[in-house]
């Protein structure tokens, strides 16, 4: 994992932390060896789970040999159910739409957000974690 901005570390809260491994774990699964973190940590806005370490935001997993990027390759589908309808035709769209599905899957966040969920994801996936909350949302 590396943050895509010079100026921010990443800063994740123990809890997020500690659920890392296995979406490693997932991630392989799909051949990705590394992923560019757009946000973790940040002070803004105040009611988000950015604010309390607790969120990720990922705009790029590269495979090796390419990069599957959020913002290029996720075909948006707002229309549809991210992981129970159609699959977009594009290997890249498809993959990307896949490692979003087994995150979701796994319900080891508490939310998966895709370019699905409105025009301020259109770049990235987020996931965050609320630690004994047993809500999900996928979108």
């Amino acid at each position: 994992f590396r943050m895509i901005h010079d100026d921010r570390p990443l800063t994740l809260s123990c809890e997020l932390t500690a659920r890392l491994p296995k979406l490693v774990a997932i991630l392989k699964k799909h051949g990705i060896r590394g992923v560019d973190v757009m946000s973790s940590y940040r002070n803004k806005p105040f009611s988000s789970f950015h604010t309390l370490g607790l969120a990720l935001d990922l705009s790029r997993f590269w495979t090796g040999s390419a990069w599957l990027s959020v913002e290029r390759d996720f075909v948006a589908t707002p229309e549809h159910r991210t992981c129970t309808d159609p699959e977009p035709g594009p290997p890249a769209a498809r993959a990307l739409r896949q490692i979003a599905c087994d995150i979701a899957a796994s319900h080891l966040f508490s939310t998966v957000l895709t370019p699905n969920y409105n025009a301020g994801h259109r770049d990235h996936f987020h996931l965050d974690a609320r630690p004994d909350d047993p809500r999900f949302f996928l979108r």
